[in-house]
């Protein structure tokens, strides 16, 4: 019985997966990356040009830790992580960012960003000038 669920179960989320746009979603999170290129110096996305899961991205600032950001952008109303997924709730960097070549500070600058089907243009514009406005905020602290 329990496997006929689980079968059912999967079949389902096969189905709602199929329904979705996942086009229109890598299109979106390409454009906010974009956006925070042009528009934050020193902003980097870890693993543009290569195939990525399409509704992440994983931002590092040069100067702007992650846990700063983390906390600025949820004063903003946005919630974001630093680390990685498997990892959330540590402080330590990244396991995956140290294994992709970057030294611990690097790593521990990163942010990871996820939006989902519903995400709207609209808010991902509210969410790039927030991002901006944090990380201009953090580096004008830090150079107190």
């Amino acid at each position: 019985r329990r496997v006929l669920f689980r079968s059912a179960a999967f079949g389902a989320a096969a189905t709602a997966l199929a329904a979705r746009d996942l086009g229109a979603m890598d299109r979106r999170r390409a454009a906010l990356e974009a956006r925070v290129l042009e528009r934050i110096p020193g902003a980097h996305v870890q693993g543009a040009g290569a195939k990525r899961i399409v509704n992440t991205s994983n931002f590092l600032f040069d100067g702007v830790r992650g846990e700063g950001l983390v906390m600025g952008l949820d004063i903003e109303g946005f919630a974001v992580s630093s680390g990685s997924a498997c990892n959330s709730g540590s402080i330590l960097p990244s396991h995956v960012l140290l294994a992709m070549g970057l030294d611990k500070a690097a790593a521990q600058s990163a942010v990871r960003v996820s939006i989902g089907p519903e995400t709207t243009d609209e808010e991902l514009g509210r969410f790039a000038a927030a991002l901006e406005n944090v990380v201009a905020r953090i580096r004008a602290l830090s150079h107190r």
